[in-house]
């Protein structure tokens, strides 16, 4: 494998073949473009235990994307959030029923998985929930 440049022994994509030292690799020069953040509209996800409304989750976060796609995630906002809706009316509660409140870190993930799910994968790079707001019922 390695007279055959193969495997672990395979020349590096970014060091050049035939340099005097083959361990050095050249930097590379990559501009890292900062994302855009999309504001998506407030959520209210209710939550019943048995036949009464026990509370309101009242959710405010913007999506993570990347400059080009901003204007087609414009246009892909109404069926984005509908997904979101969808899913956080059927996870917001069956989560409470075992944990005292939200985790934030977990939602994120899963949001970006509905994303992915709903408009296509390595668009939504994150999910940036902004508050998460418990309102009793009356």
């Amino acid at each position: 494998m390695q007279q055959m440049g193969m495997g672990p022994f395979a020349p590096d994509t970014e060091a050049e073949a035939g340099t005097d030292n083959p361990g050095t690799k050249k930097p590379v020069d990559k501009e890292v473009e900062p994302p855009a953040y999309l504001p998506v509209d407030a959520m209210v996800i209710p939550v019943f235990q048995g036949d009464k409304l026990a509370m309101n989750i009242q959710l405010e976060m913007q999506i993570e994307i990347g400059k080009k796609d901003v204007p087609e995630m414009r246009k892909q906002m109404t069926l984005l959030r509908d997904a979101f809706l969808r899913d956080l009316h059927g996870y917001v509660p069956r989560h409470l029923r075992d944990n005292k409140e939200l985790d934030i870190d977990i939602l994120g993930r899963r949001l970006v998985v509905i994303a992915e799910r709903a408009i296509g994968k390595r668009i939504v790079q994150g999910v940036l929930i902004q508050s998460i707001l418990n309102r009793p019922s009356k």
